[in-house]
């Protein structure tokens, strides 16, 4: 993770908290904790798993001199089976859009649609989460940009 604006935070919680080498999503997927928001059920985590790794295939194919992206392959392939297993399958892709579904402390299960935009000339993605208009994810995103990070519950 680059960076992280406001809306992101009240969203997914402050990723800013891990630590510098557990900043990176893949990692934090493969090698973390797994203190994330994003809620998966168990045929969503292997989808997403493996397109994770073939994404990551891909770059290092656009990127084959990146001794960053190197590393980071090589430290998941040493400590993740699961990451190992799936690299061998030899897959390539992109990531693009997808429903996710989000746990917030204050607004419960929120289904986002998820879009991720590849930054040409760069080496770089954005992602972006929104709803339909008139929905009750709607709703809790609005009044996340006038919140911010404030906790409204102690759920």
């Amino acid at each position: 993770v680059l960076v992280q604006n406001v809306m992101a935070c009240a969203l997914l919680g402050d990723l800013a908290i891990w630590p510098q080498a557990g900043s990176n999503l893949f990692w934090q997927r493969f090698l973390g904790a797994g203190d994330t928001r994003v809620t998966l059920n168990p045929e969503e985590i292997e989808a997403t798993e493996e397109h994770a790794v073939a994404s990551l295939r891909t770059a290092l194919s656009r990127c084959p001199e990146d001794p960053d992206l190197r590393e980071l392959i090589d430290t998941l392939i040493t400590g993740s089976p699961r990451f190992q297993r799936i690299w061998q399958q030899g897959t390539y892709t992109a990531w693009r859009s997808t429903h996710k579904t989000i746990d917030h402390p204050d607004f419960g299960l929120l289904v986002l649609d998820c879009d991720t935009l590849m930054l040409p000339d760069t080496d770089q993605s954005l992602i972006v989460y929104s709803a339909a208009a008139g929905t009750r994810e709607a709703s809790a995103l609005d009044l996340m940009r006038v919140t911010g990070t404030e906790r409204m519950t102690t759920r």
